[in-house]
């Protein structure tokens, strides 16, 4: 391909490789600084004991200490991140349990940024959830809710502390938690570059039979945009940054023949797009085009 670096060309062979490949899938590995674990889960020891045991439903979130892991949000520069997944190892027998996003709102006082679950576990074994999209903050910590049944929810960790707080909050609110030393949670979780691109607008064109479409990218990185039968015109395979992007797309071969004829087709755009050290995902959007015919 003339005129393309050499670099340009293999990210393009990639790009389309990725799109043909299904609905939601890797278009390159994510280099290991851009997803970060946080929290401490024992993928490979036996079964903890279930040690939890409460009367009631509670709340937990990890109090900082010189040992434990970091359960905190770091900061990526330049990037806003999600959660991913989430891991806990459970004991034999185990309650479900449920993860929470907690914010610090001063002191020992935290709001519910967001939740997952409970979830049933597999007895026994390390349980990990995935597929998930939790938008967080730097500062942001994770936690644990459960229910008023055994479950493996800390480990014994001399220095180490966490908070906890009898009942259930729900997403926004805010409470008082105790502090209780002597442990860390069994809890894990992945931050990673946030990949879902959003539309925020879809403008037609009836005398042209084509329309502009805006989306807003969350993170700077990789975009290609391809379709059957579509034409794109302002964005093929760019390096973007964060913030709104629009393209203009129209009709080939059989779609345009149909909006000639009907005044009306519907396509369908593949948004090809990884974040910068994070992990690439194909998006369908279906674009209504309508064409004022004479």
């Amino acid at each position: 391909m003339a005129g393309v670096p050499e670099a340009g060309r293999k990210r393009r062979r990639a790009l389309l490789a990725a799109a043909a490949a299904g609905a939601l899938l890797t278009v390159s590995p994510a280099p290991a600084a851009a997803v970060v674990g946080i929290g401490n889960v024992d993928f490979n020891g036996p079964p903890p004991p279930a040690l939890c045991i409460n009367p009631d439903p509670i709340d937990l979130v990890q109090a900082s200490g010189p040992a434990a892991p970091s359960y905190t949000v770091p900061s990526i520069p330049g990037q806003s991140s999600v959660i991913s997944s989430w891991s806990h190892h459970a004991a034999t027998g185990s309650a479900p349990i449920g993860f929470k996003v907690y914010r610090p709102a001063g002191g020992s006082t935290y709001t519910v940024v967001a939740h997952d679950g409970p979830r049933p576990l597999t007895s026994g074994a390390v349980n990990t959830f995935s597929g998930l999209h939790i938008p967080v903050q730097p500062g942001d910590v994770i936690g644990l809710h459960t229910g008023a049944a055994p479950t493996a929810c800390h480990f014994s960790a001399p220095g180490e502390s966490y908070l906890f707080r009898s009942g259930d909050l729900s997403d926004g609110q805010q409470g008082s938690f105790v502090l209780n030393s002597g442990e860390y949670l069994n809890v894990s979780a992945l931050v990673e570059p946030d990949n879902r691109i959003t539309v925020s607008g879809i403008k037609r064109k009836k005398k042209r039979g084509n329309a502009r479409i805006t989306l807003n990218i969350p993170n700077p990185g990789d975009l290609h945009l391809l379709g059957k039968a579509v034409r794109v015109r302002g964005a093929h395979n760019l390096h973007v940054t964060t913030g709104p992007l629009s393209f203009v797309i129209g009709t080939l071969g059989f779609a345009k023949e149909k909006l000639l004829a009907r005044g009306k087709v519907r396509v369908e755009v593949q948004i090809v797009y990884a974040p910068t050290g994070g992990t690439g995902v194909t998006q369908k959007q279906p674009v209504k085009l309508l064409k004022q015919l004479r």
